[in-house]
């Protein structure tokens, strides 16, 4: 499911922009296939606009120089969508990348299944801790692994809604750009960006 050699070039080819005033062009507001998924050019957080899905069936934030990959992009009615997206912040010295799947079926209380996918595409083997929040219940763990001497650190998560039958995997991949200069990756407060995103995620009814 995950193929490092696609995230780097995907990292690679999203624009070094790390302008986060409104007024200013950013590549999510700019990009238009990306453009079809931001519910407004305004920010709804510091850095952040609302996605809103093509199904209709949740939004969550996305980063303003965030770029959807359209060949990533996998929908099927209103049930399923999984998509692929990078970003870089270049006064932070960070590189991502993101991978989202959301669900609306039966399957999505198979919460082991969904677990064993979230863990292949992290080539993961360890456990999730369990927390709940606003009638969703999140899965999560964190891994890291080496390529080509560049440190990654990986986020993810599993969100199952307490309401219905919706679900969502939750990836994210994080590097820094250079690694010779000062870098945020791994460390407490990009974890905690990584939890204020999950729990971003909303749901609709």
């Amino acid at each position: 499911m995950k193929e490092k050699d696609n995230k780097q070039d995907q990292q690679a080819s999203v624009s070094e922009t790390s302008e986060t005033s409104e007024t200013s062009k950013t590549v999510a507001s700019t990009d238009e296939f990306t453009q079809k998924y931001i519910d407004s050019s305004k920010e709804v957080k510091d850095g952040y606009y609302l996605f809103k899905s093509k199904t209709n069936g949740y939004t969550m934030l996305f980063p303003i120089n965030g770029k959807i990959s359209n060949t990533s992009v996998d929908q099927r009615g209103d049930h399923y969508e999984g998509f692929t997206f990078g970003a870089k912040a270049l006064e932070r010295n960070l590189s991502y990348y993101f991978m989202i799947t959301y669900e609306d079926s039966a399957a999505t209380s198979l919460v082991d299944g969904n677990l064993k996918l979230l863990s292949a595409a992290a080539n993961y083997e360890g456990d999730y801790e369990t927390f709940t929040h606003n009638s969703k219940t999140y899965y999560y763990a964190k891994s890291t692994f080496m390529t080509d001497e560049i440190k990654h650190y990986q986020y993810f998560s599993f969100i199952k809604s307490d309401k219905n039958e919706k679900g969502l995997r939750y990836y994210l991949d994080v590097s820094c750009i250079d690694e010779n200069k000062e870098c945020l990756a791994g460390s407490e407060e990009l974890e905690e960006e990584f939890l204020s995103l999950i729990k971003s995620v909303d749901f609709l009814e």
